[in-house]
This record gives structure tokens, C-alpha cells and sequence, in this order.
């Protein structure tokens, strides 16, 4: 995470914070890319993954998950 403070005449005048998750989730992104690349012979294998994946990356976000069989 990111602060960034800003100060004048002793008083705050600009604060900002950039969370990770405004690099990590958007589309094309870490979490979509590691996300693609995930391989498991079944569904039940190819959802522990990704649930894994998702709590490394940002555990902090709340989701759902949604697994697609072909």
C-alpha cells in the first residue's frame, strides 16, 4: 500500500492512498494472468487453485468464483 501526504504550513493539505489491489485486479492484470495460466485435471482441483491464487494475490478482496467446464 501507498500513502502519500502531502503538507503546508504544518497542516495536511493532500492525502492519497493506493491500494494493491488497484494494480493487482484490474483486467489483464497479475491475478487474471495467473488466473489463465492455471491447469488441473478436474474442476475440484482447477477451484483450489484459483481460490489459492486469488488469497495470495489480494486476500483482501471479496469474490466469487466461477469455474467453467469445457
Amino acid at each position: 500500500m501507498i500513502h502519500r501526504v502531502e503538507f503546508a504550513a504544518g497542516k495536511v493539505v493532500d492525502y492519497r492512498v493506493i491500494a494493491p489491489t488497484e494494480w493487482n485486479c484490474p483486467p489483464g492484470c497479475v491475478l487474471a494472468q495467473g488466473l489463465s495460466a492455471l491447469t488441473a485435471n478436474d474442476p475440484h482441483n482447477l477451484r483450489r487453485q484459483a481460490e489459492w491464487w486469488i488469497q495470495a494475490i489480494d486476500p483482501c478482496v471479496p469474490y466469487r468464483l466461477v469455474v467453467n467446464e469445457r
